[in-house]
């Protein structure tokens, strides 16, 4: 990966340069909670980098948000892809499976969701997990 125009200093280049090198591959897809929003430090620290915030690249405010927390939406989970990536990537999408379920059928108290619980994906989080398609020549 190639160093990034900007000043958010070394440490995190190197750590992303070593990590293409040790996978041998350029192209890199960074998914999941990264616990801050788009416009924090660390996801403005990874851009920095010369990352792409897909989520923020290819969806309409209104559709980026994967956690809903006392009636605020957003998102803590990102799908960040080095350049090379981005440009293959086909669709980016929240798979809202979690964040717009009832409180009530969450799991803070004991045996809250017990009648409601099946054994399938969703209200498996309090987050939605994102999907990135991604199309090759």
């Amino acid at each position: 990966m190639e160093p990034a125009s900007g000043g958010t200093g070394p440490g995190l280049e190197r750590f992303l340069g070593r990590l293409a090198a040790a996978e041998g591959q350029s192209s890199l897809l960074l998914l999941g909670d990264l616990n801050a929003y788009g416009a924090e430090d660390p996801i403005r620290t990874l851009t920095g980098t010369g990352m792409v915030d897909l989520m923020a690249a290819r969806l309409p405010p209104e559709q980026r948000y994967t956690y809903v927390f006392r009636g605020e939406s957003g998102y803590l989970d990102h799908a960040m892809a080095s350049p090379g990536l981005a440009a293959a990537v086909a669709a980016v999408q929240p798979w809202p499976i979690n964040a717009d379920e009832p409180p009530f059928l969450g799991y803070a108290a004991p045996g809250n969701a017990a009648a409601y619980f099946r054994p399938d994906p969703f209200r498996s989080s309090d987050h939605d997990p994102i999907a990135v398609d991604l199309r090759w020549p």
